[in-house]
């Protein structure tokens, strides 16, 4: 009876600062990177705008990803 009596207290003072710990997790998504082909059609499309083709430019762009 003592033994019973011990181990019920003991749990009660082992349990008095007991705190429960909550984690917050994040949901992350990873952005997925322009490619290199990808950068130079976009800095060739701001520089040349709506106007004519320059297709040796756009090749010199895309050339310099290799």
């Amino acid at each position: 009876m003592f033994t019973a009596l011990a181990v019920v207290a003991f749990n009660g003072v082992a349990m008095a600062k007991t705190e429960e710990v909550k984690t917050n997790s994040l949901n992350v998504e990873k952005v997925a990177e322009k490619t290199c082909e990808e950068k130079a059609v976009d800095i060739y499309e701001g520089v040349m705008g709506s106007g004519s083709d320059n297709l040796a430019l756009l090749n010199d762009l895309i050339g310099l990803c290799h």
